[in-house]
């Protein structure tokens, strides 16, 4: 996770696995299992570009983007606009059907922008200075897959 963190933050994606840094924001983001359904694929060549595909597999769904976090932007934008299902600050809707709902034509998104930021510098001070890691986790995987890889 802390990998993640610095891939996030530092663009150091040689520093860490990123299929794996993916692979394992699935698993704890979606219900017990869900994963499963999902492959990942970093593909560096790419630019900072995602793209979603159903997957070789009957009710799978193909992710894959640059880094470990634009496979996270991928997963948060196929939840919300394909499956209809969200994680946020105010309740999650990980209602998946079964199977997986299908993409049809290959969504691909580019990132317009080099940084995506959040909070101020009296958030940490106020109110995550009190956070345990299961909160930070989640916050952090929230930000992965909202795009925000500069949390000030």
């Amino acid at each position: 996770m802390l990998r993640l963190l610095a891939v996030l933050c530092l663009g150091l994606a040689a520093a860490a696995d990123p299929t794996s840094e993916a692979q394992a924001l699935l698993q704890r983001v979606l219900p017990k299992g869900r994963d499963a359904e999902f492959t990942v694929t970093i593909d560096a060549a790419a630019g900072d570009t995602f793209t979603i595909a159903d997957g070789s597999k009957a009710g799978t769904v193909a992710l894959t983007g640059n880094t470990a976090g634009s496979v996270a932007a991928a997963l948060n934008w196929y939840l919300k606009y394909v499956a209809f299902c969200q994680m946020s600050w105010a309740g999650d809707n990980m209602k998946l059907a079964s199977p997986l709902p299908k993409v049809g034509k290959t969504i691909t998104q580019t990132r317009n922008y080099k940084y995506g930021y959040m909070a101020n510098v009296c958030t940490v001070s106020y109110t995550q200075a009190w956070w345990r890691w299961p909160r930070w986790e989640r916050e952090l995987d929230w930000m992965a897959m909202n795009g925000i890889n500069m949390p000030l």
